[in-house]
């Protein structure tokens, strides 16, 4: 492929023509909202280039191709240039007529005529890339009519049309891209019913939509369509013998890149997950007036639910995001563990003791009595407001916990 930046996935106007003609404005809007982001014109429905670039760029979407205006039909060069840069374009298309290659000296002479053109447009920085039918793959003298145009000029683009490039099943569409594939730019990738008494097939008049999806043992899914009364045993085993050869050049490419399923996401991976609370915690975690869940949102970035039942739900942009959520909900639902250690702040100072904050945002109390291995005349002598110390809890007295400093340092 080309080093350019990686066109978007993008609708080819003529595959919707008919409804094109009739409301063009309302197609462009539906294409838009179906979530396209680019369009390949091959009219420009009355519209100047200028025009019609701003409206699909108004709808988020750009030009990605045109097939019009075609370079290699009569059209004064200045004029075609002139267009194709008011598109937002860098590439001149064009394409060949049955008679162009449907011998070794219409070739020759196709090629002569190319490489005059291609000299033209150089003049004007634009490259001429060919968009195909089926009858460049048609053999000539033992090889497809393309593969001689292909190979006397070098400089020469294209956009390979898969549909056509199968010639009706007789040529492999991926073998054709792969011989090219460093001048192939862009790909028209489409389905039909591969008859040529049915060669240009719009959206929606075909006779049969067929889905297959599988591994490489077999078959694990499969969707039809059928548009008309019934479907003969030879094109069944056709389609299915095309769709395993797709399936498994397919599944070979993605081996290359990953053979297996990994263990894990990417850690930057939007994560979800749900964790239970007792519905006794709810209010804690989501605080007064919501300022707990609210602190939880900031901090973290994730998204935050709390349902009645008390299933916690955690959207995160990312599993850094997920981690400092879900052990913010953790640190305020979790219970102190008789005769466990913690680690823990001394929050406030008394005449008879301290509290220390040692779990989330819960508290207990380290009497004077279990301050030190020794007799502590005041608090203050052994910790102030502020300290990092241990604690143990020792015991529970009317649902407040009690610490001990004394103890977690045996």
């Amino acid at each position: 492929m080309s080093s350019d930046k990686l066109p978007p996935i993008s609708v080819q106007l003529y595959s919707v023509r008919e409804q094109s003609e009739k409301n063009f404005d309302l197609v462009l809007d539906l294409i838009s909202k179906i979530g396209f982001a680019g369009v390949e014109p091959f009219n420009l429905f009355g519209k100047s280039p200028r025009d019609f670039k701003k409206q699909v760029n108004d709808l988020g979407m750009e030009v990605s191709s045109t097939h019009f205006p075609w370079a290699t039909r009569t059209m004064e060069i200045g004029k075609l240039s002139e267009i194709i840069q008011e598109l937002g374009l860098a590439r001149a298309p064009g394409g060949l007529a049955p008679q162009n290659v449907r011998d070794i000296i219409s070739i020759n002479k196709t090629i002569d005529d190319l490489g005059s053109l291609m000299s033209k447009l150089e003049r004007y920085g634009l490259p001429l890339f060919l968009h195909n039918h089926h009858w460049e793959f048609e053999l000539i003298d033992g090889r497809p009519a393309y593969h001689y145009i292909q190979d006397a000029l070098p400089k020469l683009q294209f956009q390979i049309d898969t549909y056509w490039a199968a010639n009706f099943g007789k040529n492999n569409p991926v073998e054709e891209i792969q011989r090219v594939k460093s001048r192939t730019p862009l790909a028209h990738i489409k389905d039909g019913p591969l008859l040529p008494e049915k060669s240009h097939v719009a959206v929606g008049d075909g006779d049969m939509d067929f889905k297959v999806a599988g591994t490489k043992n077999g078959i694990t899914s499969l969707q039809m369509d059928i548009k008309i009364t019934g479907i003969t045993f030879e094109i069944m085993e056709q389609a299915l013998s095309q769709a395993k050869d797709g399936r498994i050049h397919i599944l070979g490419e993605m081996n290359k890149a990953l053979s297996a399923s990994r263990s894990d996401v990417g850690k930057h991976t939007p994560k979800m997950e749900k964790i239970s609370v007792d519905k006794k915690d709810i209010a804690a975690v989501i605080g007064k007036g919501g300022a707990t869940i609210r602190e939880i949102v900031e901090k973290s970035g994730a998204k935050v639910d709390v349902n009645d039942e008390g299933i916690v739900t955690v959207a995160a942009p990312d599993e850094e995001s997920r981690n400092i959520a879900m052990q913010m909900i953790k640190d305020i639902t979790a219970k102190a563990e008789l005769n466990k250690i913690y680690s823990g702040k001394v929050m406030k100072i008394m005449e008879f003791g301290a509290f220390v904050n040692f779990l989330g945002k819960q508290d207990g109390l380290v009497h004077i009595s279990e301050l030190a291995d020794k007799r502590v005349a005041k608090v203050t002598d052994v910790i102030k407001e502020g300290d990092e110390v241990k604690v143990k809890v020792i015991g529970f007295d009317r649902g407040k916990v009690k610490l001990s400093m004394k103890q977690a340092a045996k």
